[in-house]
């Protein structure tokens, strides 16, 4: 793992970047979870992180860069995000301010161990989701405006890439495997709970001008694009149940390291 930063142009990026809207929509939406639940990982991390200390080396190198990669996730979203406030999405704000307050009572209210289950299952949903997009669905990308495509595309790549960092966490503080399932069934419906949130206040925002037969035709594409991805991801996110599941036993999915590579050589270090 290393550290980009990569120099994309999100603060001119067009927010239909997509030939089909509703794909850009979709991330568009998925993209304000971002500046939230990444500090919510970090910080949970980095208590995972005093915990072990002197125990395992490796383990917390691997913290201090997922740590920084996901820091520049979070940054990158929040400046494309203030884009989508300047064309009218203001709604969100008070969808931002309920999810974050939610994460921090889940902060205080739930043990370490717990918390650290649900990071771990939300990785483990971000790394199929980055094996659907590069071995499946690069075609939707076809043709994208790259100033909000590379956004996506590099978050995804790097949430594979650090994929079992949240997983190694858990497993050094506890191990439990039904608190690792318990976390990771909360995170499946809290954070798909809230993801459909913000995706369904841009869609209903991008839909508000549109004719009834405009609108209709949108929530279609919308629903084949669910669809398409959940066909996917849902049958193999049934091999998280395994009791000795792990994702480093995934290899990369074609693709994704020549994408890592270009970001990489698009960005500082």
């Amino acid at each position: 793992m290393i550290s980009r930063k990569p120099k994309f142009a999100v603060d001119a990026a067009p927010l239909i970047w997509a030939r089909i809207p509703e794909f850009a929509q979709y991330w568009n939406g998925a993209s304000f979870t971002a500046p939230h639940i990444e500090p919510h990982l970090n910080i949970l991390m980095q208590k995972c992180q005093k915990l072990i200390a002197g125990k395992d080396a490796a383990l917390q190198a691997e913290i201090d860069m997922f740590v920084r990669q996901e820091s520049n996730h979070y940054r990158m979203h929040m400046r494309f995000n203030a884009r989508m406030y300047k064309f009218g999405y203001v709604p969100l704000a008070a969808l931002e301010r309920q999810f974050s307050a939610e994460l921090a009572d889940l902060m205080q209210r739930r043990s370490l161990e717990f918390n650290v289950a649900y990071c771990a299952g939300f990785e483990n949903f971000t790394m199929y989701t980055a094996k659907y997009a590069y071995e499946v669905a690069m075609d939707l990308f076809d043709g994208a405006d790259t100033r909000g495509a590379d956004l996506f595309l590099w978050h995804l790549a790097e949430e594979f890439e650090h994929r079992t960092v949240c997983h190694k966490a858990f497993a050094a503080i506890s191990g439990n495997y039904f608190v690792r399932i318990h976390g990771l069934l909360y995170a499946f419906f809290h954070f798909g709970g809230w993801t459909k949130k913000f995706v369904s206040a841009v869609m209903h925002h991008y839909r508000r001008d549109m004719t009834p037969v405009e609108r209709k035709e949108s929530i279609k594409r919308e629903r084949q694009l669910t669809w398409r991805m959940n066909r996917y991801a849902l049958p193999r996110l049934l091999a998280i149940f395994k009791p000795y599941y792990d994702p480093a036993t995934y290899a990369p999915p074609p693709g994704l390291l020549a994408a890592l590579d270009r970001f990489t050589a698009v960005a500082g270090r």
